[in-house]
C-alpha cells in the first residue's frame, strides 16, 4: 500500500505477538506501557523500510515482533499527540508523546483510534509463531 504524501511520514510500530488478535493489532500496541513514560516508540518510515525496521527491532535490539504496522503522522497529530523525530537511541527512532493526554482511560481511547488507522506494512514470510 503506497503512502499518500498528504498524510505525512508513515510511522511504523512493531507489534509484539501478545498484542496480536487474529492478524489485527490490539490497541495495547499503540499506548504507553506505564504511567511514568508516556511515550510510544515508532520508526520513521522516511528513514527505514518496514522490513529493515523489523530486522533492526528483532535482530539488533533482540525484541519480539509478529509484524510491522504503519500509521500516518497526520493521524497522530490530529489526535492531539506530539511527534518527536528525535533519532535517539537510533537514527530512525520517533517518540509519540501521550503526556498531554490526561488519564489512562483517555490514553486507551486514543490508542484505539490509532489502531483504526493502522495497517500492516510488513509481515515476515516465514513467521511461524515460534519466537
Amino acid at each position: 500500500m503506497e503512502q499518500d504524501p498528504s498524510e505525512g511520514i508513515l510511522l511504523m510500530r512493531l507489534v509484539n505477538p501478545d498484542w496480536d488478535q487474529n492478524g489485527v493489532p490490539s490497541s495495547q500496541a499503540f499506548r504507553p506501557m506505564n504511567d511514568r513514560d508516556l511515550t510510544v516508540s515508532f520508526y520513521n518510515g522516511d528513514m527505514i523500510t518496514p522490513e529493515d525496521a523489523y530486522n533492526h527491532f528483532t535482530g539488533e535490539l533482540g525484541n519480539k515482533a509478529i509484524y510491522v504496522v504503519g500509521v500516518p503522522t497526520k493521524v497522530i497529530l490530529e489526535l492531539g499527540l506530539k511527534v518527536d523525530f528525535n533519532g535517539v537511541p537510533y537514527p530512525s527512532h520517533v517518540n509519540v508523546d501521550f503526556s498531554g493526554i490526561e488519564g489512562k482511560n483517555n490514553r486507551i481511547r486514543i490508542a484505539k483510534q490509532i489502531k483504526e488507522h493502522a495497517h500492516i506494512v510488513y509481515k515476515p514470510r516465514l513467521y511461524d509463531g515460534a519466537l
